[in-house]
Parts: structure tokens; sequence; C-alpha cells
């Protein structure tokens, strides 16, 4: 069995991290009500906003809250230092929960 370390595995994430981060989520074509935009946090904290021309403008809701006290990873996007990726809400649950079990895992 072959052991990865805490940077391996960190390396891992943020490399595919930087794969799967999708700007283009941002639609200017939509409404902002129609344009919700999901980010995943390096904390892994997921949070939703308005999108569109509002995107950065309005308030950030937490869909899920932080599963680290402090990032981790240092993700593309950045805002006010915190660093995290856009993508669809369903891909930010499924890789939230990828990224818990590959950082729990002895492997």
């Amino acid at each position: 069995m072959i052991h990865r370390s805490f940077s391996e595995k960190k390396t891992q994430i943020e490399t595919m991290a930087k794969d799967i981060h999708n700007l283009k989520l941002v639609d200017t074509s939509k409404s902002p009500n129609e344009n919700t935009i999901y980010i995943l946090w390096g904390d892994l904290e997921i949070t939703d906003e308005k999108g569109s021309w509002a995107f950065g403008q309005r308030s950030v809701r937490t869909c899920y809250p932080p599963h680290y006290s402090h990032s981790l990873f240092a993700f593309p996007f950045v805002r006010n230092g915190y660093q995290g990726i856009m993508l669809p809400y369903e891909d930010a649950l499924l890789f939230r929960k990828w990224i818990v079990k590959v950082m729990s895992s002895s492997s």
C-alpha cells in the first residue's frame, strides 16, 4: 500500500480544483436571480450568491459550513484574501465530500 503525505494530497486536490474551477458560470446574459453562483472555499465552506452583473455585489449565504477551522487549500478564485472555486452546486457537494475523504484517509 502506498501512503501519500498531507502535501501530496493537498497538491492533488489543488490541481483538480484548478481543472474544475469555472468562471463561465457567471452568465451576464441572465438576470442575477437566474444565475446563482456557488463557491467552495479553502476551508470547505460552500456559499452561494447572485450571479450575472450582481456577482460580488450582493450578500453571500452559507450553504454548508466550513469543515476546517482555517483554509487549507490554495484555490484559483480569490476574494478578500480567501481562496475558492466556482462550480455547480452538486459538483461542489461531491468535490467537498471527496476532499474530506481524501484528507482523512491514511493512504
